[in-house]
């Protein structure tokens, strides 16, 4: 009696979950395929609550992004520009040394994340290796083109990355959720220049030293014994969290885990006043707008700053302080070599995710309200939506 009654209450709770995921299903189809304008606001809503199902995420991302615009009318013009602009890169590149520089490099960083990440080998494989190898290579190369196009424009003043911007093995971690989401090369190009934005503009008004150095003292405050035992084991930060913090933890997470998370940072709102969901550059690269990577466009393709992009991962420092609550005893039971090791591939699940990302939105809930204690009556604030200051006042 007592195992059919736990089996009806599984066949129960399985049910709900299939309805609850046909609503989300059915909701991102009416959302989408809307003849005359897509409503953003509603689409960010659903995948910062609920995240996007596999088989629509290519195309949210697009929106979330800024890469396409919401008015259906400009849909086919916008999608052409991204073609003809992405082709001009790629050929630049071509010309320029570029892609040769850049092919070799790339393809043994690709074969090492094929070897490293199985449920992305097996979506490279239904495709084809080379084929995946290659889209990787033109996205790179066209990427440090555009960059150097901009540089020899603008030179490197407010470029937060000075003129000689060098491929980083890590790009591929960043671009492999694209590739394994996004339908269209050109797409997968427009959706990488915009994420690598977001992630260079934590950085534009404090170097991510200082992201270290902060976020070493909040994990000290809210985790006094974790936060001994690594110095313990002589465990240096410098070791794994500026890769946690440049790159969005697209080395550290698994594949699955590592697209809910991003759901949630992409359908971050736009900060900048002048933002709007209308994608209004949509289809075209920085070099051919003549923004500069330093007046980075809004996170929906509007004229915005870097504070726009930025504020797209106001989340993340908690994200990472949230997986380092999750992770304490554990942590606590390894030695030195081994904690660097989990720390550099992270076990959550795709299942975990929902409550680390809630325990990280708690964390900053928390610490806004000390914020708001502490500097009561006076302004304030930094590109991480929570100053220093607060940092030292979470404890849970």
């Amino acid at each position: 009696m007592a195992l059919a009654a736990s089996q009806a209450a599984k066949m129960a709770a399985a049910t709900a979950a299939a309805l609850s995921n046909m609503t989300l299903v059915d909701e991102y189809t009416e959302l989408l395929s809307a003849e005359v304008v897509v409503d953003v606001a509603r689409v960010r809503d659903l995948a910062r609550h609920h995240g996007v199902p596999d088989e629509f995420r290519g195309e949210v991302w697009r929106y979330l992004l800024g890469v396409c615009p919401a008015d259906r009318s400009h849909e086919v013009s916008a999608a052409r520009a991204r073609s003809v602009a992405y082709e001009s890169l790629c050929t630049a590149a071509a010309a320029s040394g570029t892609a040769a520089y850049c092919a070799k490099l790339v393809r043994g960083e690709v074969n090492r994340y094929l070897r490293r990440v199985p449920e992305f080998a097996q979506l490279a494989e239904a495709v084809g290796l080379d084929a995946v190898r290659a889209v990787f290579e033109r996205v790179i190369a066209a990427y440090l083109h555009s960059f150097a196009s901009l540089s020899s424009v603008y030179g490197s003043a407010g470029s937060g990355s000075g003129s000689d911007l060098e491929y980083a093995p890590a790009w591929i971690n960043v671009l492999a959720p694209l590739v394994a989401s996004l339908r269209e090369e050109r797409d997968v190009y427009f959706c990488f220049e915009a994420v690598m934005r977001r992630l260079d503009a934590q950085f534009y008004s404090r170097p991510i030293g200082q992201h270290v150095v902060e976020l070493s003292a909040l994990l000290r405050s809210a985790l006094p014994d974790l936060y001994n035992y690594l110095d313990e084991e002589e465990v240096d930060a410098k070791e794994w969290l500026p890769s946690w913090l440049r790159y969005g933890l697209a080395r550290e997470l698994p594949l699955a885990s590592l697209l809910r998370l991003w759901d949630v940072y992409f359908a971050a709102a736009p900060t900048s006043p002048s933002s709007t969901d209308d994608g209004a550059f949509a289809g075209t690269s920085s070099s051919a707008t003549g923004s500069s990577r330093g007046q980075a466009r809004d996170l929906d393709g509007g004229s915005g700053d870097a504070s726009a992009a930025s504020g797209a991962l106001d989340l993340h420092p908690f994200v990472c302080l949230a997986a380092m609550y999750q992770l304490k005893e554990e942590l606590e039971e390894l030695e030195s070599s081994e904690i660097l090791a989990l720390l550099r591939r992270l076990p959550f699940k795709p299942a975990d995710m929902d409550n680390l990302i809630n325990h990280a939105k708690n964390l900053r809930l928390d610490a806004q309200a000390a914020l708001a204690r502490d500097n009561k009556g006076s302004g304030g604030g930094n590109s991480l939506g929570t100053p220093p200051s607060s940092y030292r006042t979470i404890s849970r």
